[in-house]
């Protein structure tokens, strides 16, 4: 209750001042509107009939299903005809037995494509075209990774082809990941040939192996599904003394991809080292068939039919590797030893230019070793200090202490054959086909370290098979039958 007007006034001042419009408009909020620079034009205009066409009204069909499409996708103005865009996405459709649909952009070359008419195929091909759309404007706009991806995609041709131009693959995918740096599949690959420069460049860049480890793992990170990347582990592993590991990545590769040519090589030159003959060269067989082109994988069946003595079976496949690929005159020199093929071993020598920077003071020695008279005494301290080199590809160390090995079986050097095969297990050694069927090793095999050592290996080979067939069902899709 109030006395007075007044009373009443002075109370509700407040509130009258409260409902007066403020003198400050704020104002409502709306919606951005997408810059125009942010938006691609594409020029979808009705198709266009041939004297031949029949079928016009189900190109029209796919034409009215595309613009649909269109019409849902982000960042998109479509037309019917150009206007003034500067740069414009234009799509011909041109009917006759088929439809021919062309799609041009800005940059690049146009991409063509043919559809056949049918009724049941209208939604369908509208689908691919619109998807076909979307990757173009994605092409001409990111020209880099494009550019990156095109120099990916050469290196690998070149090395399923030819081993020997790893310096060109690896310069290639080098220049791809400076340009693409997340790109997993990139780096996958960049590592994978980083370990195999390694082992014939162990010094070439510095931290070469951490460099190759830090890509792969980081691209396994990035892309678990990926099988570039699990190969590119494997490799590093495999390549760092630790197969079992590489094992199950190679494994797993083929899970991803079970029709990707390298992960059944891998897996099948494996499979030959441990002495499983008709599961590796199964994989080798599936190699080959998805990739015909891959030598390397015909190259690792000579080395097998050679260890067991199958020689016109291995000449057969040597001489059409000789037509048909790039020669690998080191393989068949270690070959022509094993076969006691002195003739071959000598113009061999004289054939092969040995670049210091792959083998400095191993080869020329190891020809010695073989040739010359009392080659072994002569050559020995060369072959055995080269083993020693410090080198971080630790397969590399592997390898060489084999062919030491090898040479010193054949003079009947027991203890120092002995003494390379037991350094070669420090770094990962798991041949034991070799050690079951080297002919060098004759000799060898009487001793009965070798016997404690090739038990080692054994083992050591059935660890890995079991890390790659130890679950059946995760390979079983993808067993040759």
């Amino acid at each position: 209750r109030f006395d007075s007007a007044t009373g009443l006034r002075e109370a509700l001042a407040p509130w009258l001042r409260a409902s007066r419009p403020s003198m400050v408009q704020i104002p409502a909020p709306v919606a951005r509107a997408t810059a125009a620079h942010e938006l691609t034009t594409v020029v979808v205009p009705a198709p266009v009939a041939r004297p031949e066409a029949t079928k016009l009204y189900l190109a029209e069909a796919v034409h009215e299903q595309l613009l649909a499409r269109l019409a849902r996708a982000p960042r998109l103005r479509v037309r019917s005809r150009p206007d003034n865009a500067d740069e414009v996405i234009a799509i011909d459709l041109e009917v006759g037995e088929a439809l021919a649909v062309q799609i041009t952009v800005p940059t690049g070359l146009p991409v063509a494509m043919q559809f056949p008419l049918s009724v049941d195929l209208v939604h369908s091909t509208a689908d691919a075209i619109a998807m076909a759309i979307d990757a173009a404007i994605m092409h001409d706009k990111d020209r880099t990774h494009a550019d990156a991806t095109d120099m990916l995609l050469f290196a690998r041709h070149i090395a399923l082809r030819d081993t020997s131009r790893f310096r060109e693959v690896i310069d290639l995918l080098k220049r791809a990941h400076a340009m693409s740096p997340k790109d997993p599949r990139i780096a996958a690959n960049l590592a994978a040939v980083i370990v195999r420069t390694a082992f014939f460049l162990p010094n070439a860049v510095a931290d070469i192996g951490a460099r190759a480890r830090q890509l792969a793992y980081d691209a396994v990170t990035a892309a678990p599904d990926l099988a570039d990347a699990h190969l590119a582990v494997g490799h590093v592993e495999l390549n760092g003394g630790n197969p079992i590991l590489a094992a199950t990545h190679f494994r797993y590769a083929i899970r991803c991809a079970p029709h990707l040519a390298e992960a059944h090589e891998q897996l099948g030159r494996m499979l030959l080292e441990t002495g499983y003959l008709d599961d590796a060269l199964a994989r080798l067989e599936e190699a080959i068939a998805l990739a015909p082109e891959l030598s390397s994988a015909r190259w690792e069946i000579t080395r097998a039919l050679a260890l067991d003595g199958r020689w016109v079976e291995h000449d057969r496949l040597v001489a059409d590797l000789l037509i048909y690929s790039t020669d690998r005159p080191l393989a068949r020199a270690r070959y022509a030893w094993w076969r006691g093929d002195w003739d071959t071993l000598a113009s061999l020598r004289a054939q092969i230019r040995i670049d210091p920077t792959v083998w400095p003071g191993l080869i020329d020695h190891l020809f010695g070793a073989f040739l010359d008279d009392d080659g072994w005494n002569r050559n020995k301290a060369q072959i055995v200090m080269a083993t020693r080199t410090e080198v971080p590809n630790r397969r590399r160390r592997v390898f060489t202490a084999q062919l030491a090995a090898e040479a010193a079986g054949f003079a009947g050097d027991v203890e120092t054959a002995i003494e390379l095969i037991a350094y070669a297990m420090e770094f990962g050694l798991f041949d034991a086909h070799w050690m079951e069927r080297c002919v060098m090793l004759d000799s060898v095999r009487t001793s009965p370290d070798f016997g404690i050592l090739h038990a080692q290996i054994r083992q050591r080979a059935d660890a890995i098979h079991d890390a790659l067939y130890g679950d059946h069902m995760a390979l079983s899709e993808t067993a040759v039958v």
